[in-house]
């Protein structure tokens, strides 16, 4: 079980936010969503998470921006960029890796189980 890993869903698309946080909440995970990257952030403020899964299009600021904030916060949590929009994810990756972002990026519509084997990945292997 994955009891006491911590896990931050940032999209503005709460069917997604929800489907990704059921989908980890059955493994076992603890799961935050959140619907703004500044939501987002601020969570990582109040909240000790060790891996973030980040939208790159959102409402305010964008999934890169967001990667950002939450590095300078907490050193030690592993953002993975997700996106619906291919072009500005190719465009964009780059500066997520830069910002501290890990490398491994998703693409939706995602697989099922492609979050849990993210997690697993992270966690029990500590990949990024």
């Amino acid at each position: 079980m994955n009891v006491g890993h911590k896990i931050l869903v940032v999209d503005n698309d709460r069917i997604i936010c929800r489907a990704i946080k059921r989908e980890l909440e059955n493994e076992g995970y603890k799961v935050e969503c959140a619907l703004t990257g500044n939501e987002g952030v601020k969570l990582v403020e109040e909240n000790g998470f060790k891996m973030a899964i980040i939208d790159l299009i959102l409402p305010d600021i964008d999934g890169v921006e967001v990667c950002k904030k939450i590095k300078n916060l907490s050193l030690g949590i592993k953002p993975f960029l997700i996106s619906g929009h291919m072009n500005e994810l190719h465009e964009r990756r780059k500066d997520f890796i830069l910002a501290g972002g890990c490398k491994k990026t998703i693409m939706k519509p995602f697989a099922e189980g492609e979050f849990v084997k993210l997690a697993k990945d992270v966690f029990e292997k500590g990949e990024c």
